[in-house]
């Protein structure tokens, strides 16, 4: 329900933010990266309950894509805290839209 609630409110697909979560933490809410962030988001700061994590991710999300000029490859690569135009950080956006794609292929499917 978070993920539906963060889609509508920041105009962003659900399939999307499952990719983008998926990758950050592969949905272990209590994950915590070797740069300190943390939960499904990996945002961070801590936050209790999953739901807010998704909502702060999202939103933090949306920053980026202002940052980055509506490019979504640069976003996902601010995102996931690489400099823009990183190999490693186009690696791991390319990833998230390859996973985004599978995703609406799925759904579009069961349409």
């Amino acid at each position: 329900k978070a993920i539906d609630f963060a889609a509508k409110q920041n105009d962003i697909s659900t399939e999307f933010i499952i990719a983008l979560a998926s990758t950050e933490s592969d949905f272990n809410e209590k994950a915590i990266s070797s740069k300190g962030y943390k939960g499904l988001m990996q945002i961070p700061q801590f936050v209790y309950y999953p739901d807010a994590n998704i909502l702060i991710g999202v939103r933090i999300f949306k920053e980026k894509m202002i940052e980055a000029g509506n490019d979504v490859m640069k976003a996902i690569v601010l995102y996931k805290g690489y400099p823009s135009g990183s190999v490693r950080g186009i690696q791991q956006a390319k990833k998230v839209i390859s996973l985004y794609n599978q995703l609406k292929e799925i759904k579009n499917g069961q349409n």
